[in-house]
């Protein structure tokens, strides 16, 4: 059996194998409970001392992961709203993104690597800072939300 990488699929023979390197043992009376990360509590004192596992997604929250999905949704909305206002003869606004604009593909990369930034600075704060890593995700959404919203009503249109 071969280790998998960081974006492998773990089978669950692996996933055990994770779970009981940590101390934890999943739950085998319920599929259920294993497909949410259930775990039976650890019964010895060195697995008390473990990290605890949640119903979460590798103990986020499970709003953080879809505040980062609609951050990417988001951002694809306002790469489009900005081309389509663009063709009918407006003019972006913001001066960071206003030398690629013209360029659907280049604004498409500034985009992604601002989207990436935003999520890294997230997981970062995640560490240490957990109210911090949701609220920067949540301000990151709604402002390219409202970025959207008024490419959606640009007077040009």
């Amino acid at each position: 059996m071969t280790a998998a990488g960081p974006l492998s699929p773990l089978t669950l023979e692996q996933y055990r194998a994770k779970l009981e390197a940590r101390g934890l043992v999943l739950d085998p009376a319920s599929h259920e409970r294993h497909l949410l990360g259930n775990v039976v509590a650890p019964s010895t004192p060195a697995e008390r001392e473990a990290p605890a596992v949640t119903d979460t997604i590798q103990g986020r929250p499970g709003a953080l992961p879809v505040l980062y999905l609609s951050l990417d949704v988001l951002q694809g909305l306002d790469v489009y709203t900005t081309a389509r206002n663009l063709a009918r003869g407006s003019e972006e606004l913001n001066p960071l993104v206003r030398p690629v604009a013209g360029n659907p593909w280049a604004m498409t990369a500034v985009k992604s690597v601002s989207t990436a930034a935003s999520i890294y600075v997230a997981e970062r704060l995640w560490r240490k800072h957990r109210v911090a890593a949701v609220a920067l995700t949540v301000a990151s959404n709604v402002l390219i939300g409202a970025v959207v919203a008024q490419n959606a009503t640009d007077p040009a249109r």
